[in-house]
């Protein structure tokens, strides 16, 4: 291992899934059409997605419990749990997932709330055509492993500096030198 090599570090990076030198980007798709979801999981399965699949927002919190995921897409309008709730739960719990909206039936409430409590990545309208659809999550995944990698430099950087400051503390030559007390004078009388 040269010194140039990352492994001489130890640190080998982010834990990514790697398929012939491309990222597989987990996805999970939330939505209740059945001609939607068979539409996506056709057009995903030529790209370098790992894709999951629920119908209902209670059933995608379940699948977040159990797998990894990357990004998380949701449809807005979904019995039981509207997409701009479920990507808020999905904020508070898993926030390293990026979250990314899509509606039939754009509102400025529904816009706000998934911004302003959900931190969607993106919103989408339908009807979308699968390539703005591909492309979303790409880019997702690409900022997640982006963040995964500026956090583990932080991690190491606070590391560093932490080794630092105890390799200071305890060398008596980078000690301040003790304060300087004033010479005690008696009053006399």
């Amino acid at each position: 291992m040269g010194r140039d090599d990352p492994r001489a570090t130890g640190y080998a990076g982010p834990k990514l899934v790697e398929l012939r030198g491309a990222t597989i980007t987990k996805v999970l798709f939330v939505d209740d059409e059945p001609a939607v979801v068979r539409a996506v999981t056709v057009a995903f399965e030529r790209d370098a997605f790992e894709l999951r699949v629920a119908s209902r927002g209670d059933q995608a919190l379940r699948v977040l419990e159990h797998d990894e995921i990357d990004v998380l897409v949701s449809d807005e309008h979904m019995p039981g749990m509207r997409g701009s709730e479920l990507v808020a739960r999905v904020a508070k719990s898993f926030p390293d997932i990026v979250r990314i909206l899509i509606t039939g039936r754009p509102s400025v409430d529904t816009t706000l709330d998934a911004i302003n409590h959900g931190g969607v990545f993106r919103y989408l309208t339908k009807p979308f055509s699968m390539a703005s659809l591909r492309t979303a999550p790409t880019e997702a995944g690409v900022r997640r492993r982006e963040h995964q990698v500026n956090t583990e430099l932080l991690r190491l950087a606070r590391a560093q500096v932490d080794l630092v400051r105890g390799t200071v503390a305890q060398d008596p030559t980078t000690r301040p030198p003790p304060p300087v007390r004033p010479p005690c004078r008696a009053w006399v009388r």
